[in-house]
């Protein structure tokens, strides 16, 4: 016979001579840290698929990988690269990459009677996807 399951209905059940009080406040401590530890498997799903929705939505802003200019300038403007580089060709040549956009930045400002707010302005082309 497997212990364990033998400990458990020793527990749950009792003995004949065990004091009756004892069984129903056995059975609702189970019930009890079952339902704890339902609610905690519930909850650690919920937050993992909203860090997948986050992520997702972050993706959905940038890309995977970005190709930009390499210089230090701190802002959220990039230099212009130029269509007509040999890597251009080469990476839309790659078959793992599934689509390849340019686009551009700008940053402004956005004034109220309240508030100021900082925006950035993203241009895409006409085949944006």
């Amino acid at each position: 016979m497997n212990i364990e399951r033998f400990i458990a209905k020793r527990i749950i059940k009792g003995s004949a001579n065990a004091n009756q009080l004892s069984s129903p406040i056995v059975k609702i401590s189970v019930v009890g840290i079952a339902l704890g530890l339902a609610v905690m498997i519930l909850s650690v799903a919920v937050v993992k698929g909203f860090q997948n929705e986050i992520r997702d939505k972050l993706i959905g802003f940038g890309s995977h990988i970005q190709v930009v200019n390499y210089n230090n300038n701190e802002s959220t403007e990039q230099l212009p690269i130029s269509l007509n580089h040999d890597f251009i060709a080469k990476v839309k040549a790659n078959k793992k990459v599934v689509h390849f956009q340019q686009y551009a930045t700008k940053s402004g400002i956005v004034k109220t009677k309240v508030d100021n707010e900082g925006l950035v302005l993203k241009g895409v082309a006409a085949d944006y996807n």
